[in-house]
Parts: structure tokens; sequence; C-alpha cells
């Protein structure tokens, strides 16, 4: 894509009801649940446009990184996050000898082959007591022409992202649903194939950020029992 169109996927990933709902739901579950030190050192795997820089540089020094060159470009025209390029599992090496305190992949892991190996790769990079938080779309018989269009190879349950971390040595601290005030309304747009990725007109894009953003109060204190997206923080 040109530089332009990069530009235009960082705006609409700041007003899009999705992301900006997301957005809410992981301050309250770092906030939260994870409760970084003002000076932790964070690394966001994948991270774009920078559009969740904002949001983690509250709680430390953040290192962006991103394999595509323009996106990289982007967070350089807006944001003082350190910027790497890297992949998973085996394009850390921009990161060699560095450890973090907190690793965020927010809809990352279903676009590796191998997840496990992914996780695996990790390791070496969690500081005493690091945590990874993990966000991933929801039900694998969701899966559709979107997903592959998006490049995923899969879609988790809970259940099963949990026992992924489980089998991989982590410790999993939290873990349960988002996007879940809406989520019927997902379905029936999947249902129909009519899911899009530019942002509706004014008057429903804001209604639908203020019904996602309405989570954040209850999460993760409360733990919803569906949803489009799961979310998972654990430690080794």
């Amino acid at each position: 894509m040109r530089h332009s169109d990069y530009e235009e996927m960082l705006t609409t990933q700041s007003v899009h009801w999705w992301f900006e709902g997301k957005r809410k739901a992981i301050n309250s579950i770092i906030s939260r649940k994870i409760i970084p030190s003002k000076n932790s050192r964070i690394l966001e795997i994948g991270s774009g446009t920078g559009a969740n820089l904002p949001v983690l540089s509250q709680y430390g020094s953040v290192t962006a990184m991103e394999l595509d060159d323009y996106a990289r470009e982007t967070i350089r025209k807006n944001s003082c996050a350190s910027k790497v390029k890297g992949w998973l599992p085996d394009g850390l090496t921009e990161i060699n000898g560095q450890t973090f305190d907190l690793i965020c992949m927010f809809d990352v892991l279903e676009h590796v082959e191998n997840d496990g190996e992914a996780l695996e790769s990790l390791k070496p990079f969690l500081s005493h007591d690091g945590k990874i938080f993990i966000t991933v779309p929801a039900y694998q018989w969701l899966f559709s022409v979107h997903d592959k269009n998006l490049g995923h190879y899969r879609r988790y349950s809970r259940g099963g992202l949990v026992r992924l971390l489980k089998e991989h040595g982590f410790t999993v601290i939290y873990s349960g649903y988002i996007n879940t005030f809406l989520f019927p309304l997902m379905m029936i747009a999947r249902f129909f194939n009519t899911t899009g990725t530019g942002v509706p007109g004014f008057g429903i894009n804001k209604i639908f950020t203020a019904i996602y953003s309405a989570e954040s109060i209850f999460i993760p204190a409360v733990s919803f029992p569906f949803g489009g997206t799961v979310t998972a923080v654990c430690k080794l």
C-alpha cells in the first residue's frame, strides 16, 4: 500500500467503533489486572500503524514491532515509541538481549501459522514476572472469507487459548471475552457476509462506540460468557 493508505488506516483505527471500544477494554484490563509500573518496558508485536500505542505509553516506554516498512513509517510520524522490524516466531533479532515487563499481541497470533512456536519464541524476552497480553478473534465456526482476506489461520475459543498457553508452560492470570454487547450483530453480519472495514455513518459509529466502550466498566471484574474477541493475560 501507499503511505497515504497507511495514514488513512491510522485515521480509521482512531475513530472506528471496533478499535475504539477495544482500546477501552484493553486499557481496563491493563489497569485493573496487570497494573504495570509507570517505568515498565512494553513491547507491542504487530503494532501496525500504531493505533494502540497511546494506550500503552501511559504505562511505560514502548517498543513497537512491525514487519511492514510503510506501517513503521506511519508510526514514526505519529508516535514517540521506539520502532523495530520483526515478526513471529523467528524475526525477533532486533530485540535480542532485551526483556520486557509486558508483551502485547493484539489480534496477531491468528496470523501466525504455528502459534505454539510463536509463544515459545517470546519466553527469552520476558522479564522476571513479565506478562503477555493477547487478544484473538473468537470462534472457529465464525471463520469466513473475511478471515481469509485478513490473513488469519484460525479463530479461538477462550478454553482453546487457555489450553494452548498452558501447553507451552504459561500460567494464565486472566482470560475472557470482549465485544460481547454487539456480538449478536456481528454474527448477523458474518452470516450475510456483510462485514466491512470502513467507518459507519457518524450516528451509528457513535452509538456502537458507546455500547462497546461500556464493557470496560465491567471487565475484568465480570467475565462475559461469549464475545467476538478472546483475551488472555499470562506469565511464566
